[in-house]
């Protein structure tokens, strides 16, 4: 993953997306992204490649 490989370090931020979601303009875009999987992905990929990651929630 590009975002990996050329950070030193990956910080990542849980959001409200109940908050977000109420916002009917944006109910579709966020609803159809898999937020659970990417996080899952980049902190895999962050340990593989043996970078620090800091997870705020």
């Amino acid at each position: 993953m590009k975002i990996i490989s050329e950070n030193q370090a990956v910080c990542l931020e849980d959001l409200n997306v109940k908050g977000l979601v109420r916002n009917h303009c944006l109910v579709q875009s966020i609803s159809d992204v898999g937020w659970s999987e990417f996080i899952r992905k980049l902190i895999y990929k962050a340990e593989w490649y043996g970078k620090d990651h800091s997870t705020n929630w």
